[in-house]
């Protein structure tokens, strides 16, 4: 699919996209399909629009809870315990490097905003030849 595209077409596309990440569908499996832009198309979008970009890491994280449930789901239902196991922890893998990207403060930097202030500094003289501890 082209990069350059219709702007009410790449709006379907972008809320199609998101609706899957948040789904826990991967952007490599979206970007697979015919109808939908190839990967770097959609990193491209993102470095070029920050609110989308914030909206594909929301909807990323939204979908790395549903992975995790589902991982955990699926895990509790196999009949085989140890395939079940090895699926768990490669799913379990795969949720924590998700994780660590997520918590990148270049990743995280459309949700930090505020104001952080100290009000009050006390000090406290300590004699050690009469504290309690």
């Amino acid at each position: 699919m082209a990069d350059h595209i219709d702007g009410a077409l790449r709006a379907a596309i972008e809320e199609s996209l998101l609706e899957r990440l948040a789904d826990g569908e991967s952007l490599v499996q979206i970007c697979r399909d015919d109808d939908m832009p190839d990967r770097r198309t959609v990193q491209r979008w993102q470095d070029d629009d920050e609110k989308f970009d914030a909206a594909v890491m929301r909807a990323r994280e939204a979908g790395m809870f549903v992975r995790a449930e589902k991982a955990v789901e699926e895990a509790k239902a196999a009949e085989d315990a140890s395939l079940g196991r090895l699926a768990f922890d490669a799913e379990r893998w795969y949720v924590g490097k998700l994780s660590n990207a997520f918590s990148d403060d270049k990743t995280r930097r459309h949700e930090l905003s505020g104001h952080v202030g100290i009000s009050r500094v006390e000090r406290e003289v300590v004699d050690p030849q009469h504290s309690n501890g």
